[in-house]
């Protein structure tokens, strides 16, 4: 899947995301920022878990940054936007 539902269970609990890149998430990640990726290897991936474990005032500045992520995986807001283009589809016909 290119954007795991990890990532949005994430940005809904306001957990910053450590990830290795895979689909969609450094896009995200870059776009939010929301969390920091890595190159899909282990020593990438133990180095990059090091770094945010010693960097807490980091992970505060991630974790705040979630609430603008979490909106476009709302379920609820999508079903909102989705029921409004078809008003406005219906409007328009």
């Amino acid at each position: 899947e290119s954007m795991p539902v990890v990532f949005w269970e994430a940005m809904q609990t306001s957990t910053p995301l450590v990830s290795t890149d895979a689909g969609d998430i450094k896009h995200y990640c870059d776009r939010f920022n929301v969390g920091r990726v890595c190159e899909p290897d282990e020593r990438s991936l133990s180095d990059l878990l090091c770094f945010i474990n010693d960097f807490r005032p980091l992970r505060s500045i991630l974790s705040g940054n979630t609430k603008m992520a979490a909106g476009i995986g709302n379920i609820e807001k999508s079903a909102e936007t989705l029921k409004n283009l078809c008003k406005n589809i219906d409007k328009a016909q």
